[in-house]
């Protein structure tokens, strides 16, 4: 089975997100469907409007309640997202939040092993 890109954006400074988001949408411009999940909820809040334009093949979920519950809730639908394959690529913004959690560090790593699409996967943080 064919597999995609796993790429890893990381670091104490914004250029892990100002790369990952320039990959996002240079596959927007190829009209490549993405999903992304914004564990910090505040990417694109301010967009500036040529972005705007774009945001028909973009999905966006944001991380809205950061209790423990809510964080797994989110996580679950992550996971099932990532599984379902319904998207080409799936961008996890700040995904490093979860990091100093060893059961969603092991979680995310079977998730990307096991992950039974060809879809592209960006990862950013500071927490890796």
């Amino acid at each position: 089975m064919e597999r995609g890109l796993i790429m890893v954006y990381f670091g104490k400074d914004n250029y892990n997100n100002i790369s990952a988001i320039g990959q996002m949408f240079r596959a927007v411009g190829r009209d490549v469907s993405v999903q992304v999940f914004d564990f910090t909820g505040t990417l694109f809040t301010n967009s500036p409007p040529a972005i705007e334009e774009f945001m028909t093949t973009i999905r966006i979920s944001r991380l809205t309640d950061t209790s423990e519950k809510g964080i797994l809730n989110f996580w679950l639908n992550v996971r099932e997202q990532i599984q379902d394959g319904s998207y080409a690529m799936f961008f996890l913004h700040d995904v490093g939040r979860l990091m100093n959690n060893p059961k969603y560090v092991s979680e995310l790593c079977e998730l990307l092993e096991n992950k039974k699409t060809d879809a592209d996967v960006l990862l950013t943080g500071d927490h890796f």
